[in-house]
């Protein structure tokens, strides 16, 4: 179940089947977390309102983590549409081939920059170092998000109250 909890911890939204919810949406409820919760989270009080059954901080920094992953996922979604996953894979053994290239090996050694240079006529020096600056684009871009994740994980874990865990996550 996905659902909205604002500052005071209270659930102000729930979703069932909702793949995105917009955050901006809730805001006359102040800033809030989105994410999803097992259903044995929520309960509901006397008056059928919903409630948590277990640690409101807890579950705030579950969302907050959640929200992190996106923010994540959004970051480097650009980045592999660029580069897919059947390029991504293949980067191992195309490294390998163009360090060998630039440290002068012959293109006859190797399978794709020979491949790649029959096919498009491109000297193998110059697919090499394209292989090796894309390598390095995506590594840095990856790296990146991973920090970011790391310090926001950092400063949701650091939190003490609901309030602080929405404010690491920028809200």
């Amino acid at each position: 179940m996905k659902i909205v909890m604002n500052e005071a911890g209270a659930i102000v939204g729930r979703h069932v089947d909702a793949a995105t919810i917009d955050a901006t949406l809730y805001s006359a409820w102040g800033s809030v977390l989105v994410g999803i919760v097992p259903d044995g989270v929520i309960g509901q009080d006397s008056l059928g309102r919903d409630i948590l059954s277990g640690s409101a901080i807890d579950v705030a920094r579950d969302l907050a983590k959640q929200m992190t992953r996106e923010d994540v996922a959004h970051k480097m979604a650009d980045l592999r549409e660029d580069y897919p996953q059947e390029e991504r894979d293949t980067w191992p053994s195309k490294l390998v081939e163009a360090n060998a290239i630039i440290a002068g090996g012959a293109v006859e050694d190797t399978i794709y920059i020979a491949a790649m240079a029959e096919a498009t006529g491109s000297k193998p020096e110059t697919i090499a170092k394209t292989v090796i600056k894309k390598a390095k684009t995506y590594a840095t871009k990856l790296a990146e998000a991973e920090a970011f994740r790391s310090d926001r994980y950092a400063a949701i874990d650091k939190a003490r109250n609901i309030k602080a865990v929405i404010a690491a996550v920028g809200g």
